[in-house]
């Protein structure tokens, strides 16, 4: 076994019909696909446990994306672990390169790949030297090594938008190889919990940077502040004055 995708979905029958309809109507012997289900209640059970596709299958209430992911983690058994999220899909004729492309001896390398951001109508080609300032790899263009994963510990699920950017920047920090592969894995649907919950997302990938003393409190702090003075809207601010100091403040952050 070479690759296991796993898909985490919750209430979403349309968007893993969507998904599956991507992948091979027969799934080769060198791929398997996991979907774990956090209890859905909208037909998605009955879809996935009628698709002979899928190998195996859980579905329960879990506490969010990262618990489903370690969920299907610990029940791969690919070399590698591609998270295709519910509603995402496979870029037409990726699989058939995916094979040719990934090499046994390199079950340690994590795999980058391009993602096809629909909703923002770009490609987002991964930067993996990025990781120590920002998410620069997009999660879902990623093939995991799943003694990798394992050996960092999978997925914090204290975190709820970041739990990725952190197993990224372990892998980073610890030397692991990351590959840039010129092919556009994913067709990503939306903009992601990240994108829908900025303040959060920027809090913890502050957190995850100082936990893992990649930058001190203080540079994170002043990093913090420089990106939200930079995201207001000065013509939205109510007074004169207000708008005098934060125009001074951009002038003298930029």
């Amino acid at each position: 076994m070479k690759l296991s995708i796993v898909t985490a979905c919750f209430n979403a029958h349309e968007d893993l019909v969507r998904t599956a309809a991507s992948l091979p109507e027969q799934i080769p012997e060198w791929l398997e696909w996991i979907v774990i289900d956090g209890g859905s209640t909208d037909g998605s059970v009955p879809f996935a446990q009628s698709d002979k596709r899928i190998s195996k299958f859980v579905s329960e209430a879990d506490s969010g994306p990262y618990d489903a992911y370690n969920k299907g983690l610990h029940l791969s058994e690919g070399n590698h672990i591609w998270f295709l999220n519910c509603g995402d899909t496979a870029s037409p004729g990726a699989l058939s390169q995916l094979e040719s492309g990934m090499k046994p001896e390199d079950d340690g390398v994590v795999y980058c790949y391009k993602v096809h951001m629909l909703a923002k109508y770009y490609i987002w080609a991964p930067r993996p030297e990025g990781l120590i300032r920002e998410m620069s790899v997009p999660t879902p263009g990623v093939l995991f090594p799943r003694r990798s994963l394992l050996k960092a510990g999978g997925f914090e699920e204290s975190f709820k938008v970041a739990s990725d950017y952190e197993v990224l920047l372990k892998l980073l920090i610890s030397n692991t190889r990351f590959q840039i592969m010129d092919l556009v894995l994913t067709e990503y649907k939306g903009y992601g919990i990240s994108t829908n919950h900025r303040e959060l997302a920027s809090l913890e990938e502050a957190v995850i940077r100082i936990r893992n003393q990649v930058v001190s409190a203080d540079v994170c702090i002043f990093e913090l502040l420089r990106k939200h003075i930079f995201e207001i809207d000065l013509e939205k601010v109510p007074f004169k004055r207000w708008r005098f100091a934060l125009k001074l403040a951009k002038r003298w952050l930029y």
